[in-house]
């Protein structure tokens, strides 16, 4: 008994004594590239969506079957506030466009006239939202109708 409560109070104190948390010194640049990397920077998802598909389970299912972790977070968005989520959404889909070859679709789109950035957002409709996921295109200057190529 005495052997025993002196061996748990060695490890209290020892637990007690010891640092939980340990301390990197890292540059100012790596720090920044970190905080700030994306898939357009990187090539890689970044570390908010890393996060969302370890949370959701799919992190390991995107590297095998990317088509159905994307098929399964469309699926899952709720209509509104989900921005977490949309975020992953789109950043993957450009990762997944990217691995497939299929980045001309956007340079395609940025090289028409006015378009600034594509991304992925809701459709909106005569001024409304709607449910439905879209090509985005942000333009610096918006053309009637009648005058769109």
């Amino acid at each position: 008994m005495r052997r025993s409560l002196a061996f748990a109070l060695a490890l209290g104190t020892a637990c007690a004594t010891s640092t939980p948390v340990g301390v990197e010194r890292m540059d100012a640049q790596d720090v920044h590239r970190e905080l700030t990397e994306s898939a357009i920077s990187t090539g890689q998802p970044s570390a908010g969506t890393r996060e969302l598909l370890t949370r959701l389970a799919l992190r390991e299912e995107f590297e095998k079957d990317p088509d159905a972790v994307l098929a399964t977070l469309h699926a899952g968005l709720a209509p509104q506030g989900d921005l977490d989520c949309l975020f992953a959404l789109a950043e993957l889909s450009f990762v997944r466009a990217e691995q497939a070859g299929s980045r001309e679709h956007a340079d395609d789109l940025l090289a028409r006239s006015f378009v600034v950035a594509t991304g992925i957002g809701w459709k909106i409709t005569r001024g409304e939202r709607t449910d439905a996921l879209c090509v985005v295109c942000s333009v610096s200057r918006k053309l009637p109708e009648p005058e769109l190529t």
